[in-house]
This record gives structure tokens, C-alpha cells and sequence, in this order.
């Protein structure tokens, strides 16, 4: 891997910290019982939600942002075939985080809007807690999922058409 595939790496970690930020800002208003027991552990003793949104928008993404770094950056840079721009990556990636934050954060309203309509008559006790919980676990998934998914695909897409400059058959038999 090449100095600018490290400094692609490190860019990877900076921008899935700051994702994960922005994603648990909003979150742990909405509920920040979520990132308390018994559904995460506790890494600071405290119950605000800023403080909440800060420690666990670094712990729960930067080890992510160092995986999906490294294999892009490997996904780029092995072999002879011409490497694509850092910066082509960089754009792609920013894409598929932002539209996947946005996603997120349209998870949370329709969730919470569309569980306000339950009639209050026929709401359990713990009802507030329940679907506050129900719409950030949703948006955590769907994160979770997204941006795999969008990481997956950006890294195939870069091996197959760097397999395809070089002129190898790209429908080699399993």
C-alpha cells in the first residue's frame, strides 16, 4: 500500500468517526437510553446525551472506518492495474454516507410519526421508552447494513474494473 493509500486509510477512520457522530447526536436525543444498560455498556458515567453521542460515535465506528480503509485502499492498490484517484474514492464513498445518514435520520421520523398515531387508549405503559427504542434501533440497522453494503459493492466495483484495464477475462469459472 502506497503513502496515499494510508493517508486514504486515515481519511477512512476520520470520516466513519465523524458519521458515527452525526448519526448518534441525533439518536441520543431521541433515545438515550439506548446507549445505556442493558443495551450497551457503560464507557462514561453519564446520562447526557451529547457526552453519549460523543464516546460512542468514536468507539462503535472507527474500528469500522479502519477495515473499510484498509480494504478499499488494498482493493486499489494490489496488483499491476492502474489504481483509480484517491479522490474518485473519496466522493464515492462521502455519497454512500451521506445518503445513507439521511436514510437514517428519515428511519427515526417515520417510525416515531407513524407510532404517535397509535391510539393513546390502547398504549402500554412503557410505550414512550419502547418506540423511542424501536425507531434508533431501526436507524442503527439500517446503518449498519448501508453502508457495508455500499462499501461491498464500492470494492467490487473497483477490482472488477481494474481486473477489466488490465485485460484479464472477467468471466473466469468458480
Amino acid at each position: 500500500m502506497r503513502s496515499s493509500g494510508t493517508w486514504f486509510v486515515v481519511w477512512c477512520v476520520a470520516a466513519s468517526v465523524v458519521y458515527g457522530w452525526l448519526h448518534d447526536a441525533v439518536t441520543a436525543q431521541v433515545c438515550p437510553e439506548y446507549f445505556l444498560p442493558p443495551y450497551h455498556p457503560v464507557l462514561i458515567a453519564t446520562e447526557s446525551p451529547l457526552a453519549l453521542a460523543a464516546i460512542w460515535g468514536v468507539v462503535a465506528t472507527f474500528w469500522a472506518g479502519l477495515a473499510l480503509g484498509v480494504m478499499l485502499a488494498l482493493a486499489n492498490s494490489l496488483g499491476s492495474a492502474r489504481s483509480f484517484p484517491w479522490r474518485w474514492i473519496t466522493r464515492r464513498l462521502l455519497w454512500g454516507l451521506c445518503g445513507s445518514l439521511l436514510v437514517a435520520y428519515a428511519i427515526l421520523g417515520v417510525v416515531m410519526g407513524l407510532s404517535a398515531r397509535i391510539p393513546t387508549e390502547i398504549r402500554q405503559p412503557t410505550f414512550e421508552v419502547d418506540r423511542r427504542l424501536v425507531a434508533v434501533a431501526l436507524a442503527h440497522q439500517w446503518s449498519y447494513a448501508a453502508t457495508v453494503t455500499w462499501a461491498c459493492m464500492l470494492m467490487t466495483w473497483i477490482v472488477w474494473k481494474r481486473v477489466k484495464r488490465q485485460g484479464l477475462p472477467t468471466d473466469i469459472p468458480l
